[in-house]
């Protein structure tokens, strides 16, 4: 396995913490649990610092939190406790906090840093997908452009481009991932239609949308395929006018 498939995988990220509000960072650590003090005041603000940037894809908790954003710190509030019964000293607990994401090869760290400074287009900005062709089914365009991208790879493989090739892997895995999503919204969009709320099923289709183009544009899927590959699905890009 080569460097850039080894850092293109999902993976846990290890981190420390810089910042644990009034109290000594020290006290979280990875894997071990956490809890606040009567004394301490709310809001309380924490900083992690990761072991490399990276595109922090969700964090884990009792819950998940996607986040999908490059970096090498995350920041998180921990908010006062609702008041109740069966907490009345009104303590916080962080039993373990996951950091899930994909670590950046230098070339990537290297694109982040020129667009920071304004030297590099946006060309995945311009983005969106529209009713023609395939892009009027989110579930069915998402699939068929992880084929054209699985194509795409294995020509790009076949013929030494391996750079390219691992850009068509990592965008593969991150549509993976949202076709999940998708199919959690199709079913309770189905739900919905069963029990004869449209607007609730008409919502869960739109969150369909909405995730299958923040897709498309994670992915950098029109930097990776063709104009008349992304017409032929109904994906209209700024880049590709």
């Amino acid at each position: 396995m080569s460097d850039d498939d080894d850092a293109m995988a999902l993976r846990e990220i290890k981190w420390k913490t810089l910042v644990l509000g009034q109290r000594q960072p020290t006290e979280l650590t990875e894997g071990q649990e956490w809890t606040s003090q009567s004394s301490d005041k709310y809001p309380i603000d924490i900083v992690l610092a990761l072991d490399n940037v990276c595109n922090v894809y969700k964090l884990l908790e009792l819950t998940q939190a996607f986040t999908d954003a490059f970096g090498q710190y995350v920041w998180l509030v921990v908010h006062e406790p609702i008041k109740h019964r069966t907490n009345p000293t009104e303590i916080a607990t962080i039993h373990k906090i996951t950091v899930l994401g994909y670590p950046l090869t230098d070339r990537e760290k290297s694109k982040i840093r020129k667009k920071n400074l304004g030297i590099e287009d946006e060309r995945s900005e311009g983005i969106k997908t529209t009713s023609e062709g395939m892009g009027g089914d989110a579930l069915s365009s998402l699939r068929v452009v992880r084929n054209a991208l699985a194509e795409k790879m294995h020509r790009s493989n076949k013929i030494g481009k391996t750079v390219e090739a691992s850009m068509c892997k990592r965008a593969i895995q991150r549509l993976d991932e949202y076709e999940g999503k998708i199919k959690d919204l199709a079913v309770r969009r189905n739900n919905a239609l069963v029990v004869g709320d449209d607007e609730m099923a008409q919502r869960h289709q739109l969150g369909m949308q909405d995730c299958r183009d923040t897709a498309m544009r994670t992915a950098h899927v029109d930097l990776l395929l063709g104009r008349d590959e992304l017409k032929a699905i109904g994906v209209q890009s700024d880049w590709t006018e």
